[in-house]
Parts: C-alpha cells; sequence; structure tokens
C-alpha cells in the first residue's frame, strides 16, 4: 500500500494568499479553490495544508495598515490616534461626567473675583486700597 502525501498547489496558496489578503471569508476561500485538482475538500485539510498562507496573507496586511496608521498617528491626525489608542492604548471613548449638587450657597451671586478674594483672605476694604495704586 502506498501513501501519497499530499502537498502545497502554488495555484491554490496564490489565490489564497491573494483572496486572505483582500479579508474574504474562510468558507468562501475554500470555495473558490474547489474547482483546482487536488484542493482541500474540508475547513480542517485547508487549513493544514493553507492556513500558514492565509495568516501570512493576513500578517503583511496588518503589518502595512498598521504602520500606515502609527505614521499618522505619529503626524499628529487625531482619527489614527483614536484609533490606535482605543485598539492598542486600551483607551475609552467613554465620556465620565461628574455632577456635584451644591446645596444653598452663601457665596452665590458673588462675582469670581469677589470669592477669590474672600477665600485669600482679603476684605472688600483692602481691595479697595490696592485699586487705588494701581495705574
Amino acid at each position: 500500500m502506498t501513501t501519497q502525501k499530499k502537498t502545497i498547489d502554488g495555484r491554490i496558496a496564490s489565490v489564497v494568499r491573494k483572496k486572505a489578503a483582500a479579508g474574504v471569508p474562510v468558507k468562501e476561500i475554500l470555495s473558490s479553490i474547489q474547482n483546482y485538482q487536488n484542493a482541500p475538500g474540508s475547513l480542517q485539510t485547508f487549513y493544514k495544508y493553507y492556513g500558514s498562507v492565509m495568516e501570512e496573507a493576513r500578517g503583511e496586511v496588518t503589518e502595512a495598515l498598521g504602520s500606515k496608521v502609527i505614521q499618522q498617528a505619529k503626524n499628529g491626525d487625531f482619527k489614527s490616534q483614536e484609533l490606535w489608542l482605543t485598539t492598542k492604548g486600551g483607551w475609552s471613548k467613554q465620556q465620565t461626567n461628574n455632577n456635584i449638587e451644591i446645596g444653598d450657597d452663601p457665596e452665590k451671586g458673588k462675582s469670581a473675583l469677589d470669592n477669590l478674594l474672600m477665600k485669600l483672605g482679603i476684605d472688600e476694604k483692602e481691595e479697595e486700597q490696592c485699586s487705588q495704586y494701581k495705574t
């Protein structure tokens, strides 16, 4: 009894590489190569012989696109920065709002400057004296 060892067919590998690089789903790639002699008939056999070809093609595309996104992000492109940060940097676009309820405020109705002066311990008389020296 002789056993024939199946090998990778260059024509099939070429089709697999091209379609995998274009993002075609695996089942569609398998269906598209069925007209070739020695084409794998099952997904298991397909992965056994052409899985590495498919993953290599996808890896090349990921590398090319990733390099472009990183370069654009480094050059200041906001969308590229946001994409990289959300997918690889662990950043989330989710916005957090902290709402603080403020009760009755005795300082309500005063200007921001008045509030600042009060917190600094400067009363209105001192403020008036200081403003006399302004030119």
